[in-house]
């Protein structure tokens, strides 16, 4: 039977099993084995998905690494090789032919990629455990998967021949005549325009991370910081056991004295019973009809009593809060709501009768509360209604004074005790309930913020590296300027101004396709910061303050050494 199949009689089970009403509107999906692990729409059995948007970001930039990596090697390497000219010009007219120095070069580039590889997996395996604890996962080294040998084998011949192919024929060209009489310098060889090439890919991949970790970063803050319009700090939320809540015997009853006992302690300003805080990973939603309106409509619903919008210091707009019953006598709703059947001031909508589901359960709108997120950044703000239905609380809000916290909560913990002495006691802050929607956000920003400080540790000794040879190559030309009246300031930005000229075009690059990439991400939030102009400048004079300390150092070193020891060595 095919998924198809499967997913036809759907309605079928469901008409079945739930009735003909259906009144918490539930559906059944059908979902791969394969996917169980990465439909982030959905959960798994040990509560931990990663997308494979995920893993697709995370491949990308892996990816971007060994790009980076594999630049700087072509980069020395080729700098490097106007020294070994002689070595070539000696060994070809010893009779080596260029196919000989080409497998000599790739040999050698082959080994330094194969003792990385090692350090690479040996790190690897150190890091591990610290990688689970911050990713929440249980990964391993598979070293029986032939497929793992297979990626590392792979990786091994790929990064030896992206970073020793070219420079080994670059070398091997050399040709012996102008090799030994030391004709070829490093901007007559054919690997200088190369090397400012990829000098600009290593700046682009930088900026392009540095404008990245500042826009994921910006928009974590702006979820932290965000009025969601209701109030989150210093609230507590208890769960109250399923199976001792007001749908069973005696249950509202227990409830309701719980709430009072606790209400009373020094240090709790207000308790509420209700199903969920206003904003949650668990919502619950419903059909409403309001009278003179022919169309149903889907609404969230909160079951709350009369102390919730006190608590969580809803703004009440038209009308007034609900009373503190046992069932609804009226509902509130919210100003979505009320927009959204066609009442644009709030205070039109108060008194008229809505029903509920196909029961008919039919109560006027008492008040209007003001837009508030009952769910992540991520969904825009939903029609909402809030009502009394004590056999449909789960959760006990408190709001309290964090001075008093840690006596109270042992009080609050021997009172539940009590109460429920057949079930453990837990409790939650709600400002960490609502961080957690946001952890995926916060972890992709950590590994993001680490992976651009490695990409800018490879590029700042690929240019430490590549200022030390320009420093070596004009040696005497340093030392005829200072000599001449040359100041150190002149001669360091003599070495840096070409620098500056491939940060730019870096730069040029990165922008365009940083605020390309970063919008499609934005675009997964319905509640989103602007990228502005200011990102820019901040990456733009990050990558130039890091290049500047990096070739600056060098720089200012080859500045300041004595004229006499450089004109004195030729």
């Amino acid at each position: 039977m095919g998924i198809e199949q499967v997913e036809n009689r759907f309605p079928e089970f469901r008409k079945k099993h739930l009735g003909e009403e259906n009144p918490n509107h539930t559906a059944f999906h059908a979902q791969t084995l394969a996917s169980v692990h990465h439909d982030d729409k959905y959960s798994n059995y040990n509560y931990s998905t990663i997308s494979y948007n995920q893993i697709a970001v995370m491949t990308l930039i892996g990816i971007f690494l060994i790009i980076t990596a594999c630049n700087n090697f072509i980069n020395l390497v080729t700098a490097e090789a106007i020294k070994r000219s002689k070595e070539v010009g000696i060994r070809k007219t010893l009779g080596s032919s260029r196919t000989q120095l080409i497998f000599q070069f790739l040999g050698e580039s082959g080994l330094v990629t194969f003792t990385s590889v090692l350090l690479a997996v040996a790190l690897a395996q150190l890091v591990l455990p610290l990688m689970n604890s911050f990713l929440k996962k249980n990964l391993v080294f598979q070293w029986a998967d032939p497929s793992l040998w297979m990626f590392l084998i792979g990786l091994t011949v790929l990064v030896a021949l992206l970073s020793g192919l070219y420079p080994s024929f670059v070398v091997s060209g050399f040709k012996p005549a102008f090799a030994m009489k030391n004709l070829i310098n490093s901007k007559n060889s054919s690997g200088y325009n190369l090397r400012r090439g990829l000098v600009v890919l290593q700046f682009m991949i930088s900026q392009f991370f540095l404008i990245s970790t500042i826009v994921i970063v910006q928009q974590t803050d702006y979820f932290n910081n965000k009025d969601l319009g209701f109030a989150k700090d210093a609230i507590v939320n208890v769960p109250i056991p399923e199976n001792a809540r007001g749908g069973f015997a005696d249950g509202t009853s227990k409830m309701r004295t719980f709430r009072e006992e606790v209400s009373k302690m020094s240090g709790i300003e207000l308790a509420s019973l209700c199903n969920f805080p206003p904003s949650s990973g668990s919502v619950s939603a419903t059909n409403f009809n309001i009278e003179g309106k022919p169309e149903d409509f889907d609404a969230q619903i909160k079951m709350v009593d009369g102390n919730y919008v006190d608590l969580y210091q809803l703004k009440i707009v038209a009308g007034k809060n609900i009373l503190d019953l046992d069932t609804a006598q009226g509902f509130i709703v919210n100003e979505r709501l009320a927009k959204m059947v066609g009442y644009q001031n709030p205070a039109d909508i108060v008194g008229k009768q809505m029903s509920q589901g196909r029961r008919k359960f039919s109560l006027p709108v008492v008040g209007v509360v003001q837009d508030f997120h009952t769910m992540s950044l991520h969904e825009p703000i939903e029609p909402t209604v809030l009502y009394n239905r004590a056999r449909n609380y789960s959760t006990l809000s408190l709001k309290v004074n964090l001075k008093q916290f840690q006596e109270n909560i042992k009080q609050i913990q021997t009172k539940w005790e009590n109460t429920y002495p057949d079930h453990i006691f837990s409790y939650k802050f709600l400002d960490e309930e609502v961080r957690e929607f946001y952890e995926g956000e916060k972890r992709m920003s950590t590994l993001i913020g680490i992976f651009t400080g490695i990409a800018i540790a490879i590029g700042c000794l690929g240019l430490f590296g590549l200022a030390t040879f320009m420093a070596n190559q004009k040696t005497k030309e340093v030392g005829v300027r200072k000599v001449l009246g040359a100041s150190v300031q002149g001669i360091v930005l003599l070495f840096s101004k070409e620098f500056v000229k491939l940060i730019v075009v870096g730069f040029l690059i990165a922008a365009p396709l940083a605020w390309y990439v970063m919008n499609q991400w934005l675009n997964n939030f319905t509640y989103k910061i602007e990228i502005g102009p200011a990102i820019y400048v901040a990456g733009l004079g990050a990558t130039f303050v890091i290049a500047m300390l990096t070739v600056g150092y060098r720089s200012y070193r080859a500045a300041v050494a004595n004229p006499a020891n450089s004109l004195r060595s030729e």
